[in-house]
């Protein structure tokens, strides 16, 4: 136990993640910030914002989140895979949960610009870190349930998020009080954050990314439905993005199947 406690990256990033809890804790209840995050969702409210049940998907990854910090201590790692863990994941962890406290301050205090650069920063770090595991197929195998699965599905909540928040950009410009351009752009990013999660999916064959993102998509769906309570709801970004959540999962199970890895 000591010898993991000295390991430098090990004890960085516990304090990171210990910062990270704290700090969207505060998002949460609006302490030290201008605005909680549903107010910020509120003030900015667009079309690709899921239902507010979505963002439970946050209890998950935080629990899998101190499952991945606690590894070291409920499995015996290999001289392998201990250095995998200290020396290839460990310093990706501390990027991202940097990453989510940047995003976490510029939103909560009212700057999406910052805050979505912060997002997609967060974003590549995952990829990256999803990447990294897929590399190391022993370490990816090994560890499926613990780390893999769970990394992917953080991974593909976050790709799907940057863009909700580059609506959130351009609802500050007021770009969005034309209800055509709305429409439009939103079907436009919806394609585009398709695309993104289904090229890394090809690069790195871990469901998690896709089950990530569609939990998002799914949070959109519903949201837009006709049947929901939303007074804002939308025909077009219901039916695209109900399309758009088949064609993903239809061409992410082609992937798994049918195209080798390189």
């Amino acid at each position: 136990m000591k010898k993991r406690l000295k390991n430098k990256n090990y004890l960085i990033g516990l304090i990171m993640f210990i910062m990270t809890l704290i700090f969207s804790y505060f998002a949460y209840k609006g302490v030290f910030f201008l605005h909680k995050q549903e107010e910020i969702f509120k003030m900015y409210e667009n079309p690709l914002i899921p239902l507010g049940s979505s963002f439970y998907i946050w209890i998950f990854i935080y629990i899998f989140s101190s499952i991945f910090l606690l590894l070291p201590f409920i499995k015996k790692l290999s001289m392998t895979n201990e250095e995998i863990y200290y020396e290839k994941l460990m310093p990706l962890f501390i990027f991202w949960n940097m990453a989510n406290g940047i995003y976490c301050v510029m939103i909560n205090n009212n700057y999406p610009m910052p805050g979505l650069i912060g997002i997609m920063a967060y974003a590549l770090i995952l990829i990256t870190l999803v990447k990294t595991i897929d590399q190391n197929k022993d370490f990816s195998k090994k560890y499926k349930l613990l780390v893999t699965l769970p990394t992917g599905i953080h991974g593909g909540w976050i790709i799907f998020s940057v863009f909700p928040n580059i609506m959130i950009v351009f609802s500050q410009s007021k770009s969005l009080d034309n209800k055509t351009f709305v429409l439009v752009i939103s079907l436009i990013l919806l394609i585009l954050a398709s695309a993104m999660v289904l090229f890394v999916f090809k690069e790195n064959k871990n469901p998690g990314l896709i089950i990530g993102f569609l939990w998002g998509i799914l949070g959109i769906i519903i949201r837009q439905s006709p049947k929901s309570n939303f007074s804002n709801a939308n025909i077009f970004i219901f039916i695209g993005a109900s399309i758009l959540f088949i064609l993903v999962s239809l061409i992410s199970i082609y992937i798994l199947k049918f195209i080798k890895e390189k």
